[in-house]
């Protein structure tokens, strides 16, 4: 009995073991083989290479093989092949140390469609065939592309992760709102996509991101507010510092008496600066009174002169009956003008009138122009006098 029971338990034990987890599949080389007809658009192949390439990339179970350099025909003819089925293939894969192979016909035999054969080598499975109708050139690869993938079994996740700080954030990809921040964003395609985040209360932000095939990519947002930040609180001042006592000095000992302390000198005052006196103050002359004496003197002899040059030359005016010399004017001017007739009455000389008043005419002439000739020569000379003194403060007063 007892070994019995040892015997259950151990099957038990075994039952309970956890089964340890699968060992992760190696990825099989696989080269794709693009076998276009004349008829088939030229880029269509080079964008078939590379769609399928992508594809093969994004696989679990696959990895990408360059393809040889030789086109299809070249490489069946090389291997004595009448013509790419499933044995042809898989010599081809042997030469190319490829695990699978896979063959794309674009317009064999005048058919218009894409024939995508998968031959498995190593290890051998059965070959998988699928057909697609030949559109459009995008049209014709995004079908080509849907045809491999299914072929091709299981992909790689292609992960985008969005965080934001505050979290809870409304996270959008490529325009497309798809939730609540920290977001998890799965089988999305290769290159770049944009992100866009909003919350209410802060500014909303986006970026750009560029996703790698197989690959997790992260992306973290902090937020701002729209809240104005409130201002800095005020530093208080610090205390003025409080200034040390001043140490009292110890009292003298009573025996002895203090010294006298000497009076301090008191510190020389400065002088303040004496009101300067009042000569020192004094105005300039103005040159403007000795230069308008200067100028109405000069004036005053120019008109002088003429009044006296006209007097001196009025007896011409004169007919030549009234000029006679100066000394017979005079003489006639002592004796009487008017004598009496042989009947008794007087008779006045009238030329002898008019002669008189001829000269004292030109006497009078001749005197004010003398006058005027002295009092501008007067002027004449108080304008340059003053015209002397007007610089007397610049030069001696300052």
């Amino acid at each position: 009995m007892p070994s019995v029971s040892l015997a259950v338990l151990a099957l038990l034990l075994v039952q309970a073991k956890p089964a340890s987890p699968p060992a992760p599949t190696t990825p099989r080389a696989l080269v794709v083989l693009v076998d276009s007809s004349p008829a088939a658009p030229p880029e269509l192949r080079g964008q078939l290479v590379g769609a399928l390439q992508t594809e093969v990339e994004r696989s679990v179970g696959f990895k990408w093989v360059d393809p040889p350099a030789i086109s299809v025909d070249e490489l069946a003819l090389a291997l004595n092949c009448g013509g790419m089925d499933d044995a042809c293939l898989r010599g081809a894969g042997d030469n190319l140390k490829a695990d699978a192979v896979m063959l794309v016909s674009v317009g064999a035999g005048g058919r218009k469609e894409v024939v995508i054969s998968l031959v498995h080598v190593r290890p051998p499975k059965p070959t998988r065939l699928t057909s697609i109708p030949l559109a459009d050139l995008g049209a014709t690869v995004q079908e080509v592309r849907n045809a491999a993938r299914s072929l091709l079994g299981p992909v790689k996740p292609t992960r985008l992760v969005v965080v934001t700080d505050p979290p809870g954030a409304l996270v959008s990809v490529d325009g497309k709102a798809v939730g609540p921040a920290p977001y998890s964003v799965n089988d999305l395609a290769q290159g770049p996509h944009s992100v866009a985040v909003q919350l209410q209360g802060y500014q909303p932000q986006s970026t750009k991101v560029d996703l790698k095939i197989g690959e997790a990519s992260e992306v973290r947002l902090t937020l701002q507010s729209n809240k104005p930040a409130p201002p800095p609180a005020a530093t208080p001042a610090p205390a003025p510092p409080v200034a040390a006592a001043p140490p009292q000095p110890a009292p003298p000992p009573a025996a002895r008496p203090p010294a006298a302390t000497p009076a301090p000198v008191p510190a020389p005052l400065e002088t303040a600066a004496a009101a300067p006196p009042a000569w020192h103050r004094a105005k300039y002359f103005s040159p403007v009174p000795g230069a308008a004496g200067l100028a109405a003197g000069v004036l005053g002899l120019a008109a002088g002169a003429v009044v006296t040059a006209w007097g001196a030359n009025a007896g011409s005016l004169e007919e030549d009956r009234l000029r006679p010399d100066l000394n017979s004017t005079l003489k006639l001017l002592n004796n009487s003008v008017c004598k009496k007739n042989s009947a008794g009455q007087m008779e006045c000389s009238t030329s002898l009138f008019s002669q008189r008043n001829a000269v004292y005419h030109q006497f009078a002439v001749l005197g004010l122009g003398i006058a005027g000739m002295v009092l501008g020569a007067v002027v004449v000379l108080s304008g340059l006098a003053l015209l002397a003194l007007s610089p007397l403060p610049m030069i001696f007063l300052e």
